[in-house]
C-alpha cells in the first residue's frame, strides 16, 4: 500500500495568506520607494537666461515712452460679404449642405438613411431631370452662395441664388 500524505487545508490557507501578505508588502515598499515624478517641472529648460542684442538694447534704454496720437479721425473697416460666385450646381445634396442634427458630431440613423437609399435615388433623379434643369437654369448662369438657405428651388433647401449684380 502506498503511503498517502494527508494535506491539511488550514496549513495551505495559512501559507497562501502569508505569501500574499509578503508579496503585497514587497510591492507596496517598491512603489513607495520609487522616485516621484513631478509633472510640473521640466528639467530640459536652460538654467541660463537666453538673450539677444536687441533685448539687451531695449532693457538698457533709460528714456520714457511717449504716447503718439493720430491727427486724422479713426476709420471704420468691415469685412467683405463672404459670398462665393460659382456656376450652376445641378447635383446639390441638401443633407450634405445642411448637415444632420444640430451640434451632433457622430453618425446617426439619419446619416445612414440618407446615404444608403436617398443619395443614390437623388443622384438618379438629378441625372434623369438634368435636361429640364439645364433649360430652367442654364449652365452659364452665375450663382452666389452666402451660407444661408433660401426658398429659391423646388425643395427650398439650397444655398445658391442667381447673381443679381
Amino acid at each position: 500500500m502506498a503511503a498517502t500524505r494527508r494535506i491539511n487545508s488550514k496549513s495551505i490557507t495559512r501559507r497562501a495568506c502569508v505569501a500574499f501578505v509578503l508579496t503585497a508588502a514587497s510591492v507596496g515598499l517598491s512603489i513607495a520607494c520609487a522616485p516621484a515624478v513631478n509633472p510640473f517641472y521640466v528639467d530640459l529648460q536652460p538654467t541660463q537666461r537666453v538673450t539677444t542684442a536687441s533685448v539687451e538694447g531695449v532693457e538698457a534704454y533709460e528714456g520714457t515712452a511717449t504716447l503718439l496720437t493720430r491727427s486724422s479721425p479713426p476709420t471704420t473697416v468691415s469685412a467683405e460679404s463672404g459670398a462665393v460666385q460659382h456656376v450652376t450646381l445641378y447635383y446639390e445634396d441638401p443633407p450634405v449642405e445642411e448637415g444632420g442634427e444640430e451640434g451632433s458630431k457622430a453618425w446617426t440613423a439619419e446619416d445612414y438613411f440618407d446615404f444608403l437609399p436617398l443619395a443614390p435615388g437623388r443622384f438618379l433623379f438629378n441625372t434623369i431631370t438634368w435636361p429640364i434643369q439645364a433649360v430652367m437654369d442654364p449652365p452659364w448662369t452665375v450663382h452666389v452662395s452666402d451660407g444661408s438657405f433660401g426658398r429659391q428651388s423646388w425643395d427650398g433647401r439650397h444655398d445658391a441664388e442667381p447673381d443679381s449684380g
